[in-house]
């Protein structure tokens, strides 16, 4: 694993979800998560791969490609993200 400045705290990282019902979407987010966190060593990278379960999956009608239309019938897929150590921010939207 890459080091890790929140290790050199004696914090350790913590990857929550609210998906814990029905459909073991807890488990496929947090496992999804903490593998991409592992990977890097930088928790934006677990939170956007937990992120990236729900949003890639069709069946799942709350985000992303199975997302549901707006008041207007459009799939509006907005997001935004800021990275807590540099300040780094990124952002879609409609």
């Amino acid at each position: 694993m890459a080091k890790n400045p929140i290790r050199k705290k004696g914090k350790q990282p913590l990857i929550l979800t609210s998906r814990g019902k029905g459909g073991n979407w807890g488990e496929k987010v947090l496992t999804n998560g903490w593998q991409a966190y592992e990977k890097t060593g930088d928790m934006m990278d677990g939170v956007i791969g937990g992120a990236n379960v729900v949003e890639l999956d069709p069946t799942d009608m709350s985000v992303g490609y199975g997302g549901l239309p707006n008041e207007d019938g459009v799939v509006q897929l907005d997001s935004s993200v800021m990275h807590g150590p540099t300040y780094n921010a990124g952002a879609v939207g409609a």
